[in-house]
């Protein structure tokens, strides 16, 4: 029994329910879905949604609020996959877990297991790349050997592949005079002190990142940053 006055929550917006809207003892909303339709538990629905029994989400998938089924790796990506946007709520995405089987990459975003150390950036930070064993024909990037795999034969081959370049630091010296007959120009190359790269001596200040390693653009302002380059 209601006392008079009382007013029925679910005459209103159907009391938040997205199917059917009823009132326990007390007059609080109890929200229940139509036949062939389950509540969505989790997430923002508050017990309020519903979803298809033939929606179901498999354990690796995600339950969208108002109904789908996304991969659990879509949520927190920042990208809005669910129509609701619920794989990108702001407080699910601070105290979501990734599931067994996956790797929690250090940018909060879920992958596969098996997609890390496979010289593929999988996680957007390069995380998943990170304290890899390399195999015996790869070379380890970083100058603390911590970065991605690359294969042997790319090492000081004047192609930087290594984020940081160090695939093309500590190797034989390179001669400029080669390189300088090489792509034909009568301009003089000079020697980057720390990889295989040849320059042009006017690019040495010049606000790019000509060395690969930045040493071009350092102790700029003075004329002693040139004295760092070997003709």
């Amino acid at each position: 029994m209601f006392c008079l006055g009382f007013r029925n929550p679910c005459l209103v917006n159907n009391g938040g329910c997205q199917d059917i809207c009823g009132l326990d003892a007390r007059g609080s909303v109890v929200c229940s879905c139509y036949l062939g339709r389950n509540l969505v538990s989790g997430g923002d629905s508050n017990g309020t949604q519903c979803i298809g029994q033939s929606m179901s989400c498999s354990e690796d998938s995600f339950h969208c609020v108002n109904g789908g089924c996304i991969p659990h790796t879509f949520t927190c990506d920042g990208i809005n996959h669910c129509p609701d946007h619920s794989d990108e709520n702001e407080k699910y995405c601070a105290t979501r877990p990734c599931k067994p089987g996956h790797f929690h990459c250090n940018n909060n975003h879920c992958i596969y297991e098996n997609q890390t150390c496979d010289q593929v950036n999988d996680c957007g930070d390069g995380s998943d790349e990170l304290n890899c064993t390399c195999p015996q024909d790869h070379f380890r990037c970083g100058k603390k050997q911590a970065g991605p795999c690359i294969l042997s034969h790319f090492r000081c081959d004047n192609d930087p592949d290594c984020p940081d370049a160090s695939d093309e630091m500590g190797c034989p010296p390179q001669n400029c005079s080669v390189t300088l007959h090489h792509i034909n120009t009568s301009d003089s190359l000079v020697k980057c002190q720390h990889t295989t790269a040849c320059i042009h001596a006017n690019w040495i200040c010049d606000g790019e990142n000509d060395c690969w390693d930045g040493s071009d653009e350092l102790n700029c302002g003075s004329l002693a940053s040139e004295c760092a380059f070997v003709p």
